[in-house]
């Protein structure tokens, strides 16, 4: 339910105009997360994470987003980003490997 809520909330906003900002969107997910909302945080993180981003700099930019959200204290965050980058990218190794270290590291 969370997951539809959000996603109607950017499709409705990027509708009428308000310039959707990724980063400040990440934030909202950490922010969640901290406060022990991982559901929302996760679906903050679906609805955004490919908003913006060129097919070319995909992979190096959800790098940079996950390895920014495990320094914040939000692997949570980090680790939608991987599995949203391996669901989209399934046949490059790095993003596997990647969320595999992340998962070793920050595994429950």
């Amino acid at each position: 339910m969370c997951d539809k809520i959000i996603q109607r909330a950017v499709k409705v906003l990027a509708a009428n105009g308000v310039e959707i900002n990724r980063d400040a969107w990440i934030k909202s997910a950490e922010e969640c997360e901290q406060s022990e909302s991982i559901h929302t945080a996760k679906a903050i993180i679906m609805a955004v994470i490919g908003l913006g981003v060129d097919d070319q700099d995909r992979k190096h930019t959800w790098k940079e987003d996950a390895a920014s959200c495990t320094k914040n204290s939000a692997p949570e965050c980090a680790r939608a980003i991987h599995a949203h980058a391996v669901s989209v990218l399934p046949s490059k190794k790095s993003v596997w490997i990647d969320a595999a270290y992340h998962e070793l590291n920050t595994g429950t």
